[in-house]
């Protein structure tokens, strides 16, 4: 089992996952006043939109908890549909790539050493170029330079 280390972890804008929970919560809210008007009426139809609710809050849970975490031997991708556990030694490095007409937007990406990337959805967005941009891809790479403390 592998520790995780306050070397780097990032996620998404604070204030876009408080958007994100309000919004969710509030069809999370609507869809349960639907579940609760239909098990009134009919249990049986309170199945389908007990169903939908069931995927607004996993959906919502998963939006929020977008995040990359590098520990001492692993970058952690926690993006929306999937986890990915990278090794370090497969990184060759970082770049900042994507527009704003496509998903999600702006990104950075960890390049492997076979030449393909994963995105690091916890750093994108649908704006220009900002500062946070420099900022969190100097991380990843001072992440990625940092020695292994296991291996010293």
């Amino acid at each position: 089992m592998t520790l995780v280390s306050d070397n780097l972890v990032l996620h998404l804008d604070r204030r876009f996952r408080v958007l994100l929970a309000a919004y969710f919560g509030v069809c999370g809210g609507i869809v349960l006043i639907f579940t609760i008007v239909a098990a009134l009426r009919e249990p049986l139809v309170a199945l389908a939109p007990l169903a939908m609710l069931a995927v607004v809050v996993g959906l919502g849970w998963r939006w929020t908890s977008v995040e990359v975490v590098g520990n001492d031997s692993n970058l952690i991708v926690r993006n929306l549909l999937t986890t990915r556990r990278i090794p370090r030694s497969s990184i060759d490095g970082f770049r900042l790539g994507g527009s704003s007409r496509e998903f999600p937007g702006r990104a950075i990406r960890a390049v492997l050493g076979d030449g393909s990337t994963v995105v690091l959805t916890a750093t994108g967005h649908h704006s220009t170029d900002t500062p946070g941009d420099d900022l969190r891809l100097t991380q990843l790479e001072a992440w990625m330079r940092s020695s292994t403390p296991g291996l010293q």
